[in-house]
């Protein structure tokens, strides 16, 4: 899950959008995370907010621990974490089909996975993370993670989907790079007890390497510097500064530039609630938790169509992958769609958006689940157009619009490009 200052949430949700080199950088994620609702527009509120923003809008009361006793007797946990967290991940499917397991060899009287292998286990900072289960195709490299720390964990801030924000950061070495990749990553999951988490970790490989060509197989290195997870209450920096917070009237009152000097003025207070992590927002373990794998593409389920050759377009969508778990839309002159403050939009083969699923990530990685995929509609349509006519969730539950207008022919009427693709 990315994360943005209160400038940058400023910048792009405001009516008069000016686009940056910045809000580039940004743009993809916060446009799904509008369009959940998972963002709300916030000129100058009573409070404060900061790089977690985008996480702290999403928090609900309490800490969300799942038990689950009955499944916990029938299915060993390690070599099956697959088969809990899939209804929490951000692009759900059936991952226990194609997902290889990493602990102990089978046996023959059980046939299940039934040992840790200590080639996929660290402890560190009284936290012992295990591999469970790896799973890689063109899009995206999977592992499922087992966290077991010897004090309970802190409560958790848990996001709109009720699962808790939990984060692991580190540095990933393949062996076909030269380039170390540095990863922030937000897993899917959820907490076993008081002391142990199981979520899902993924890796896009697109954003990595591009159009790049990934080996059938190969090796990589992945160093994780710190397991992260939000804190439930979190105080505000007027809390932490000892200041009285500004009312709302005084805080709408100020020009742009009287609020930039107020939000440097409160960060030379506290000049640690802006780091992450920091001890007022997080609790977190130190590794480095240290695991080589070797891994193998899993391509049967993974198909490539082209789309688009461009012939001299600015922009234009020039092919789509498609996973058991997600669509990746691989777009040229991306840059140049922004600029003209277009968005991408695909619809199935129902008429029905095809989103990013619970994570709301990039808009050009999408959930394929619960989608008929025979054919999908690729559009880019004028930000102005999708915030006032499809952004949020009407059409999730109705079928036209007030006009009587369905949501495909809204984007077929407003539009600067369209392809239609068949999928087989």
């Amino acid at each position: 899950m990315e994360q943005y200052t209160e400038n940058e949430l400023r910048e792009v949700l405001g009516k008069d959008l000016q686009i940056s080199k910045q809000v580039n950088q940004r743009l993809e994620g916060v446009y799904d995370q509008i369009r959940q609702g998972e963002v709300k527009q916030r000129r100058k509120v009573n409070g404060w907010y900061k790089a977690a923003g985008a996480v702290a809008a999403v928090a609900l009361v309490g800490c969300f621990f799942v038990n689950h006793p009955a499944i916990a007797a029938e299915i060993p946990l390690l070599g099956h974490i697959f088969e809990r967290v899939s209804s929490e991940a951000s692009y759900p499917g059936d991952y226990s089909k194609v997902g290889t397991a990493l602990v102990g060899t089978e046996t023959e009287e059980t046939e299940t996975q039934t040992a840790e292998n200590p080639k996929y286990v660290q402890t560190a900072d009284g936290l012992t993370v295990t591999l469970s289960e790896v799973y890689c195709n063109k899009v995206a490299l999977y592992l499922t993670m087992k966290l077991e720390s010897e004090e309970p964990f802190e409560d958790c801030m848990v996001d709109l989907h009720g699962r808790p924000v939990i984060a692991v950061e580190g540095k990933a070495k393949f062996d076909f790079s030269e380039d170390e990749k540095h990863f922030l990553t937000y897993m899917d999951g959820r907490f076993e007890d008081d002391h142990t988490y199981i979520g899902l970790f993924r890796m896009d490989l697109t954003e990595y390497f591009g159009g790049e060509k990934i080996p059938e197989s190969f090796q990589v290195d992945l160093a994780c510097a710190k397991v992260v997870g939000n804190k439930k209450d979190v105080p505000s920096i007027y809390e932490v500064a000892g200041v009285t917070p500004l009312t709302n009237e005084e805080l709408e009152a100020m020009s742009d530039e009287e609020w930039q000097a107020h939000m440097r003025h409160m960060d030379e207070l506290v000049p640690d609630y802006g780091d992450f992590p920091n001890k007022y927002e997080n609790f977190w373990y130190e590794g480095s938790y240290d695991f080589q794998l070797d891994i193998q593409m899993d391509d049967r389920d993974t198909k490539v169509y082209s789309v688009d050759d461009g012939n001299g377009k600015e922009y234009y969508v020039e092919s789509v992958t498609v996973t058991p778990f997600e669509m990746s839309v691989k777009q040229i002159g991306r840059e140049k769609s922004i600029t003209n403050d277009l968005v991408l939009y695909v619809l199935d083969a129902e008429g029905k958006q095809i989103d990013a699923g619970l994570s709301g990530g990039a808009e050009d990685v999408l959930s394929v689940h619960g989608h008929d995929l025979s054919k999908i509609d690729i559009y880019y349509v004028p930000w102005d157009f999708w915030e006032n006519e499809i952004k949020g969730t009407w059409f999730e539950t109705h079928t036209v619009n007030e006009d009587g207008k369905t949501l495909k022919q809204l984007c077929d009427e407003n539009n600067v490009y369209h392809q239609e693709v068949e999928i087989q």
